[in-house]
């Protein structure tokens, strides 16, 4: 019998590139062209089969399919982690039925190789299993995970000789035959897909215990004159692939074993051939890793909840084990722990004191963090020990929050935490700085409410109100004030309120709008372009009065009564009587000789017999001048009236 060891790049060819092991990685674009998985499956609906994940690098490329075994842990294939490392961060787990909507995507903490996958043989060695380390768990909701067989339940050669051992496999891998070579032939993947196989051959690594046909497959030829060398007879199960199955994608897959109504996972995808349509039917087979030698050697040493000496929970969600059973005692989490190394020495989720057997320990014990006491012995007191840092005494006090943060009834800058904080220095009320940080400047920070600096000055009782030194309008807090303002002494407005219009107002006593008017100098005394009479200062004064001509009065207090006064000069009344023109010239009612004025006149006249003829006549002594001279001069009066209402009307 020829047997070839399969060495490093056939071993890879076909793990990587085999029908069932492809971890090419494939476009969004191709992902939304084809929907693809396990050759001649059945589509997986949503909801079944939820613990069946996709692997996928940067969340674009999918890689392999895998099988979720606790919340935490996701079972795989070893190639499928093997090659260039990448980081955790790189890889990420998608749940669903498509990977383009996926219901969930986990990240990566860690991933780890069976420690006998040291090289590209690891496949043909039989030690082709990983495990998969999520970030945080996986919620109930989203999956619940599969279980792992038990050694003592794994199947056996009788079972596969009898030929009537079936075994289901769900995957991510493609649907339907297709060219390797040539893309536009290739079915891509991204869609769950289930199948159900016949057990071909179980090929344990205890070759005593091997079926009757691994010999047989073992010398079968495949592709490329490569024979399956003398490892596959190490630790695979063998499936018939004649009519379909796993191919690419579905590398680390989970190959499933129903027992008594329960599926349990017993390998995971390795290697096939199914693909290979220039394969004849009879030498198409698909290889498991069968997964039952490293439960404890391996997946139990990584996940402490799959050793068989594993019994559950505490409350605090700590693992308990069944350290009583002798099968149990040697093993790493029966052994004591201990409590102040830093690690979970047994491997039951709790470290140092957190663990129950470092209960008793008195550096284990909790500090009370306000009694001045180290309770724990650990040369920490109160809030100086790392286990009172959530207390709530131990909280930090915020300065500036209005907030007792820490509980002990002082608030801000009245716990002494805050002594020494700038926002709790005092603030110094007339500097002009912010002295404590609070963008507030003295009298603005209510630190100085109450001050005297800072209390309002009244501006118009006289006395300093705020203690600065000035008083009422010259202090700078009476600016704005009204009473503050100045009188504007020509507007006809009480501009400070203090019931005293312009010149009424002490402010506007020196002003040169408030001057008083000599009404008889013909000078403008006080800058208001009126001069004398035309002034509306002057409307009450006598020489600005006008002369009755008629009254025998100096009615303007100008030495001057009636016609004497310049003002009747025009005046009807004041005209000589003309003695011999038959009017009334002087507006007397008398005409002529009947007019006193002509008393003289006319007596000489009628001494002589004469009848007036001596007395001028308006022929002989033109009276049109002195008509000429009254109309000027009654025109000139009336325009002095007329100037000095007009300034009157303008004034008020």
């Amino acid at each position: 019998m020829m047997k070839r060891i399969v060495k490093l790049t056939i071993a890879c060819y076909l793990a990587f590139l085999s029908a069932g092991c492809d971890t090419e990685k494939t476009s969004d674009a191709n992902l939304a062209r084809t929907s693809s998985a396990i050759i001649n499956g059945e589509t997986v609906p949503d909801g079944e089969y939820n613990a069946v994940v996709a692997l996928m690098w940067y969340e674009k490329y999918i890689s392999c399919s895998g099988a979720l075994i606790t919340p935490e842990w996701v079972l795989t294939a070893g190639h499928c982690l093997y090659g260039d490392p990448y980081a955790p961060e790189d890889l990420s787990v998608f749940f669903g039925s498509k990977v383009k909507n996926p219901t969930y995507k986990a990240a990566v903490k860690d991933y780890y190789l069976h420690p006998g996958f040291t090289d590209e043989e690891g496949v043909d060695k039989g030690y082709d299993v990983g495990l998969i380390h999520l970030a945080e768990p996986v919620p109930e909701s989203i999956a619940t995970p599969m279980r792992v067989i038990l050694p003592a339940n794994m199947m056996t050669a009788e079972e596969v000789d009898n030929g009537d051992l079936f075994v289901k496999h769900v995957g991510f891998g493609q649907t339907a035959y297709g060219n390797r070579e040539d893309p536009t032939k290739r079915m891509t993947a991204g869609t769950k897909h289930k199948y159900t196989s016949k057990v071909a051959a179980y090929c344990p690594r205890d070759p005593s215990k091997n079926s009757s046909r691994c010999e047989s497959i073992a010398n079968l030829e495949v592709i490329f004159d490569i024979y399956v060398g003398e490892y596959v007879i190490g630790n695979f199960i063998i499936l018939d692939g004649s009519k379909g199955g796993t191919t690419y994608y579905d590398s680390g897959s989970p190959l499933l074993l129903d027992r008594d109504g329960t599926e349990y996972i017993t390998g995971v995808c390795s290697m096939g051939y199914v693909g290979y349509t220039s394969l004849a039917e009879d030498k198409r087979f698909m290889e498991y890793t069968d997964i039952t030698p490293y439960y404890d050697s391996f997946l139990a040493e990584h996940i402490p909840e799959l050793d068989s000496c594993y019994t559950g929970k505490n409350e605090q969600g700590h693992l308990l084990f069944n350290c009583n059973d002798a099968a149990c005692s040697d093993k790493d989490f029966c052994k004591p722990e201990d409590c102040f190394n830093g690690s979970d020495d047994n491997r039951n989720g709790a470290i140092d004191c957190e663990d129950e057997s470092c209960k008793s320990e008195l550096k284990c014990q909790p500090e009370i963090c306000d009694d001045k006491i180290d309770n724990n012995d650990n040369n920490l007191k109160d809030c100086d020990d790392p286990q009172c840092k959530d207390a709530l005494n131990c909280q930090p006090e915020i300065c500036n929050d209005r907030i007792d943060n820490n509980g002990d009834n002082l608030k801000d800058c009245d716990d002494p935490q805050c002594e020494g904080v700038l926002y709790c220095e005092p603030e110094i009320c007339d500097d002009g700085i912010d002295n404590n940080g609070d963008n507030l400047i003295d009298c603005k920070d209510p630190k100085c409410n109450g001050v005297l600096i800072c209390e309002p000055e009244i501006c118009d009782d006289g006395i300093d109100n705020n203690g600065d030194d000035k008083t009422d309008c010259n202090d700078t807090m009476c600016l704005l004030a009204t009473v503050c303002q100045p009188e504007v002494c020509d507007d006809g407005i009480d501009n400070n309120a203090n019931q005293k219009a312009d010149c009424d107002d002490p402010e506007c006593e020196n002003t040169a709008i408030c001057l008083p008017e000599i009404c008889d100098n013909k000078v403008d005394d006080n800058g208001d372009d009126r001069i004398d009479c035309q002034d509306p200062k002057c409307r009450k004064a006598a020489i600005c009065q006008p002369e009755n001509c008629t009254d025998g009065f100096d009615n303007n207090d100008d030495g001057l009564k009636d016609c004497d006064d310049p003002q009747c000069s025009y005046t009807a009344v004041c005209q000589k009587e003309i003695c011999d023109d038959g009017k009334d010239n002087d507006g007397d009612g008398l005409k002529d000789c009947d007019d006193s004025d002509c008393a003289e006149s006319c007596a000489s006249n009628s001494g002589s017999g004469s009848d007036c003829s001596g007395v001028p006549s308006k022929r002989s002594a033109p009276v049109w001048p002195l008509i000429a001279a009254g109309l000027i001069g009654a025109g000139l009066f009336s325009r002095r009236r007329a100037i000095i209402l007009d300034k009157v009307r303008r004034k008020y």
